[in-house]
Formats: C-alpha cells, structure tokens, sequence
C-alpha cells in the first residue's frame, strides 16, 4: 500500500476571534463535524469528505488526509469548461452539509465577535470600520443599513431562518476540485448556523471575483445560477434571509478591505476603488428594501 499524505493544521491565537482558551475548543469542533461527515449519506461518489486521521486539542492540530485536486478558486480563474459543473456540486454539497445531525453542545458558541443575532453582527462591523476612521458609517447609515437587516429578517419566514451546521468559510478557496469530484476542506469555523449562510458566502465569493480582478470578463451570473440550481432553489437569491446574509458579507468585506495595508500605489488605488464598489452595493442594497432616494440616503 502506498503511503498517505498527510494535511496538518495548526491553530494560532491571534487577537481578533482565536484564543488560548477557544483554540482547544475549535479543535475538538472541527474533528466532531469532519467525523460525522464520513456518515453522511449522499456523501460520495462526486461529493467528497476529507478523512480526519487525528486531532490534539492542547498543541491545537487536527490532521487529515490530503485531498487530491485543485482548489477552486485557481479552477475558476482559468474558466475552463468544467466550471459550472463543480459549482453544481459545491450546491449540492451545502444540501447534505445542511442535513448532518445537531445535538444540544453543538449550540456553543466560541466568539464574541460572530454572534448568532445577525444584526448584533452588523453592529459589531460598523462599529469597528468607524473606529478604524472610515468617516463614510455615519449614524444615518448605520441606522439605515441595521434597520434594513431587521425589516428583511422580519420579513422572512421561519423556514428560511432555519438553522443547521455551516462551514461558516465556503467559498471557492476551501474546495477542492479533481476534475470528477468535489471536496470542501477546512472546517474550523463550523458552527450552527442560517441555513442560508453558506449560500450566500459562496454566491458573495463568486461575485468578489469580478471586483478583485476587474479587467477581466468573468461568468459570475452563469455560475452562481449553477450553484444554485445544485443547492435546489434557483430563486433564492430573493429570498429576504439571502439578502440580509448578503448585507453582512459585505460589511465583512469592507472591514477587511479598510485593515488591509497596502503594499504600493497600485494595490492603493485598487483597494480604494474596491472601497468605493463596497459602499455602493451596500447603500443599494438599503434603497432597494426603502425606496429611497440618492438624495435621502446618498453613497
């Protein structure tokens, strides 16, 4: 028998969302949600699940075997022809993630800074871009985009607040993609969650692409339409917990933007504009749910 390669993660304590005392904790989470995987039925063939060999919560390490293949994201930057069949998969993939068993100690919650009430979320993100000196989070915008969240979070049904485990991380770059089959690897913020948190993380990913690398043309439309067809409704973008989600992803990736220390002139001028992309999407994002003017609520 040929030797198997083994993938070892390590967790650092760092000082936004991983400490000493949660380290242990999300090691032992991660291994919990990769072993129960390999009993999920659905989970084979074209759908793959990476096959936890050990895990020490002290030195905060879990090993697993290495999964064959390309990431996702370097797949879609080549927009070969296989692309949207991988993210049909990566849908269905979310579907049978979504189906793993929940029990009561699965409910913890190891951060401060990710709290399950997604406009305490929102809240947590406006006001750290506002400490970071972006003078753009006014009182008014705040106001207006957490108000936004509340009204689309009243307007949802209970069953599209459902809950069940998330990757909490899908996006293309945690995928792995051999051609014939997928496999989602890193699962260290795994948590209960919105069922449609992974969807919405994967749909706001792809779009991301076409910020970052604007100059070229990407088919951001035709895979997301693929992705969810996979994951089984196509129409879920309409969906008022989608687009709350959506709100939330958006302030998480103008706070990452706004710490993000640029390198030179031109990743400057990127991040800027990019900035400038963020901020437009977001006040649409209000308007569409208001109605209001440009003049009443300008970006």
């Amino acid at each position: 028998m040929g030797e198997r390669s083994i993938f070892v993660k390590t967790y650092v304590p760092d000082g936004w969302d991983q400490s000493h005392e949660t380290v242990p904790l999300r090691v032992a989470r991660e291994a919990t949600v990769i072993a129960r995987l390999g009993g999920v039925g659905g989970l084979r063939g074209r759908l793959g699940v990476p096959r936890l060999v050990d895990h020490v919560p002290a030195l905060g390490t879990v090993a697993t075997e290495a999964v064959s293949g390309t990431t996702l994201d370097k797949v879609l930057a080549r927009n070969g022809e296989d692309c949207r069949r991988a993210v049909f998969l990566a849908g269905k993939w979310i579907q049978r993630l979504q189906s793993l068993r929940i029990e009561l100690a699965d409910y913890a919650s190891y951060t401060e800074i990710d709290p399950d009430d997604l406009i305490m979320y929102c809240d947590i993100r406006l006001r750290a871009l506002s400490e970071r000196g972006l003078r753009w989070v006014t009182r008014r915008r705040t106001a207006a985009i957490l108000n936004t969240v509340d009204s689309l979070l009243r307007a949802s049904s209970a069953t599209s607040r459902s809950r069940s485990w998330c990757h909490c991380d899908y996006s293309p770059g945690n995928i792995i993609w051999d051609g014939f089959k997928l496999t989602p690897i890193d699962f260290g913020n795994a948590r209960i969650d919105l069922e449609l948190l992974d969807v919405a993380t994967f749909v706001h990913r792809l779009e991301m692409i076409a910020l970052v690398r604007p100059w070229r043309f990407w088919p951001v439309r035709k895979w997301a339409d693929a992705f969810v067809r996979g994951y089984g409704r196509p129409n879920v973008s309409s969906d008022p917990v989608f687009q709350a989600i959506a709100i939330r992803l958006l302030l998480c990736r103008l706070l990452t933007n706004v710490r993000r220390v640029a390198q030179n002139r031109r990743q400057a001028g990127h991040d800027f504009w990019m900035r400038a992309c963020l901020k437009r999407r977001l006040i649409k994002a209000v308007r569409s749910v208001y109605g209001v003017s440009r003049q009443e609520l300008p970006s």
